[in-house]
């Protein structure tokens, strides 16, 4: 983003921007959408627009922030519904991967960014979910660090989160028609790969 909005009139003229966006992204596809089309859904001059963003790709990534969010809004609202330090860890695993996969599916922004994931850069957002779960994760293991005495913790999360974030993402940027697999399939073999990864030998 080019300029940091630091006004309330400023901040609500970008979330404007990035709710057309998303909308757009819809409704004409992230190939066949143009910051005019944004500017013209957002109700706003293209001088505005580019106030604020230099081109479609800085929005883009932008509204991949704006969703990972919303993301880890979800996860805390998780946390706290189902007390998440108290269950086993498979069952912690399997609920994070399957409430991931159904947010992500449900929202028909990421599935259209996700048909485009090659051509994105989305290291900011992902950056973000991977922090998001992360503290997730040690809240978890503080809590039963005696039955989890690994001393290279943080390098088997490090490794664990990127790639079930890089797993989830291949997967959901497949066309539903070259699925070999369900999202029930994803969560069992993630899962158990995830448990033995964190389960001390002995």
């Amino acid at each position: 983003m080019r300029r940091q909005p630091k006004q309330r009139r400023s901040r609500e003229m970008v979330d404007r921007i990035l709710e057309a966006a998303a909308a757009t992204l819809v409704e004409r596809g992230l190939e066949y959408t143009t910051t005019n089309h944004i500017a013209d859904q957002a109700g706003v001059n293209i001088a505005s627009l580019y106030h604020y963003f230099t081109n479609k790709e800085e929005i883009v990534a932008a509204v991949l922030e704006w969703q990972a969010r919303k993301l880890m809004e979800g996860f805390t609202r998780q946390q706290v519904e189902l007390d998440l330090a108290r269950l086993p860890l498979p069952v912690l695993v399997q609920t994070a991967l399957m409430f991931t996969l159904q947010t992500l599916r449900a929202d028909p922004v990421v599935r259209e960014l996700a048909k485009h994931w090659n051509q994105l850069s989305p290291q900011y957002a992902m950056s973000l979910l991977e922090q998001q779960l992360l503290d997730i994760a040690m809240t978890w293991f503080r809590a039963n660090y005696r039955d989890y005495p690994l001393e290279d913790l943080h390098v088997r999360l490090f490794v664990l989160i990127n790639s079930s974030m890089a797993t989830l993402a291949r997967y959901l940027a497949t066309p539903p028609s070259m699925v070999m697999v369900k999202d029930a399939q994803i969560v069992v073999v993630m899962t158990d790969m995830i448990v033995k990864t964190l389960t001390p030998e002995g």
